[in-house]
């Protein structure tokens, strides 16, 4: 494999990956933006039964308004849970590449700590199981990551890699690395706001159910 081909499969295979790592971090704002809302609707509701005396037709609506309500919250703290689970396997993905990269940067600098036997790049620093593949996109991506670095590797232990080709691929793995750090970052930050976001659905939820409760006692 040439050089030049190499380099570029390294430089895309971290450009696609970080385009699906920008798309999933605008999730979060997103999510606060449904919490909000489903806030607004509730306090709307109860503003609306503290404001008048209700009869009967105005109780039986206001519990279908409900249910509806809580139906919608319960969906979307699902989906918010899903959402968590997809920014676990991106931190699992960084990290798995972060390792990589440090090990193959440091076998190019001859730093590596050569173990005995195997001298490839350990593959089984930590491994992403089927069940934790939530966003097939991040994976597959992640997946051209991986074989960019072992491909590399390769042409390394086969002696392809002048030093001069090997200066500059030092500079763009150190350059991945820092890349790598930064989306790690975002990753954790992002994963936080989700976690908040759950925390206030349950809250928004448990109120509607409370008034919920409420109205189907005053029917009694």
């Amino acid at each position: 494999m040439k050089f030049t081909r190499i380099k570029n499969i390294l430089v895309l295979s971290a450009a696609f990956l970080a385009l699906t790592f920008t798309a999933a971090f605008s999730q979060p704002e997103k999510s606060a933006d449904k919490v909000d809302n489903a806030l607004k609707i509730l306090e709307k509701i109860e503003n609306q039964v503290n404001s008048r005396s209700l009869d009967l037709n105005a109780k039986k609506q206001f519990i279908e308004m409900l249910e509806l309500e809580i139906e919608r919250e319960n969906f979307f703290i699902e989906e918010l849970k899903e959402r968590s689970k997809c920014f676990e396997q991106y931190f699992s993905i960084l990290e798995i590449l972060k390792n990589k990269t440090e090990e193959l940067k440091n076998k190019l600098e001859g730093t590596a700590v050569k173990p005995s036997g195997e001298t490839r790049i350990n593959s089984d620093v930590k491994q992403i199981t089927a069940d934790q593949i939530f966003d097939v996109a991040a994976y597959v991506n992640f997946s051209e990551s991986k074989k960019a670095l072992e491909e590399i590797e390769k042409e390394f232990d086969q002696k392809k890699i002048t030093d001069a080709n090997k200066k500059i691929l030092i500079k763009k793995l150190s350059e991945q690395l820092v890349q790598i750090n930064k989306m790690s970052e975002e990753t954790r930050e992002n994963k936080r706001k989700v976690e908040k976001s759950i925390i206030k659905m349950l809250e928004v939820k448990l109120r509607s159910k409370n008034l919920l409760d409420k109205f189907y006692k005053n029917l009694k």
